[in-house]
């Protein structure tokens, strides 16, 4: 029917408008030495379909996306600092473990234990993203899951509500798993 958009229609055009947006749509001879980029495309496109609590969101300003773990996806995700989203700006931060979490709005963690991690952020209204194994299961909100040659991602639905964090209803429709 003319007019009526079905929902797997509108997740596949979301789909390719998140790889188009960001210029990925390629052919991927070396997955492996494009993965940090693909990974740096999604969280990218994932602060696009979250909201922040009200005075986060009305403040506007910076959105500070932290990195902790592996060297590689700060390089990549250092790409995107100063790009706007929404009515923020960019702004990418490389942490160790030591530092304090309370200013970023994003943290994507690699290649460290990440329930002790988790349980640092405690209820702060931060938007914690892995691709390590279990990682909602774990608490975090969006896991990233390599597939075969795909990325895909897991959302811990109940983990962002107690976080006040808003996901969007077409963002969860391409999930490969909501909880």
């Amino acid at each position: 029917m003319k007019g009526i958009e079905y929902p797997v229609e509108a997740g596949r055009r979301l789909l390719l408008g998140i790889v188009l947006g960001i210029g990925l749509l390629t052919s991927i001879p070396g997955f492996g030495e494009e993965e940090a980029r693909l990974k740096a495309a999604f969280i990218y496109n994932f602060t696009k379909y979250v909201t922040w609590p009200q005075d986060i969101e009305q403040a506007g300003g910076s959105l500070h996306v932290c990195v902790l773990g592996s060297e590689g996806y700060f390089e990549e995700l250092s790409h995107l600092d100063g790009r706007e989203v929404r009515k923020f700006k960019l702004e990418i931060k490389q942490l160790n473990l030591s530092d304090p979490i309370d200013g970023c709005r994003v943290v994507y963690v690699s290649g460290l234990n990440v329930r002790k991690f988790l349980q640092s952020v405690g209820n702060l209204p931060v938007l914690t993203i892995s691709d390590e194994e279990d990682f909602i299961d774990a608490g975090g909100v969006i896991g990233l899951v390599t597939e075969g040659r795909r990325i895909r991602f897991d959302i811990n639905l109940g983990r962002a509500r107690d976080v006040e964090l808003q996901i969007s209803s077409r963002l969860l429709q391409l999930a490969r798993r909501v909880n």
